[in-house]
């Protein structure tokens, strides 16, 4: 099957991947961590990590807290009534 195909398959079955590919070259992420970012995005949740390249990279790109950060914000959240 010719490269052009599989890309196509690859994009067709896992979305995903169409939105971590750019995360990786425009901001020299590793796979995973483009993946991390995409399910981020496509959630629109918080990206929780320890890991310096998430927090420096991405941090235009997605929301991403240290652990420490993410429990203070719910520390400081009030309970809802």
């Amino acid at each position: 099957m010719p490269v052009a195909a599989l890309a196509f398959l690859f994009r067709y079955l896992y979305p995903l991947a169409d939105q971590a590919l750019p995360l990786a070259a425009q901001h020299r992420l590793r796979g995973a961590d483009a993946v991390y970012a995409a399910v981020a995005l496509a959630y629109t949740t918080t990206l929780i990590s320890l890991d310096n390249e998430h927090l420096n990279r991405l941090s235009g790109i997605v929301s991403v807290l240290t652990p420490a950060q993410a429990l203070a914000q719910i520390r400081a959240t009030p309970p809802a009534l």
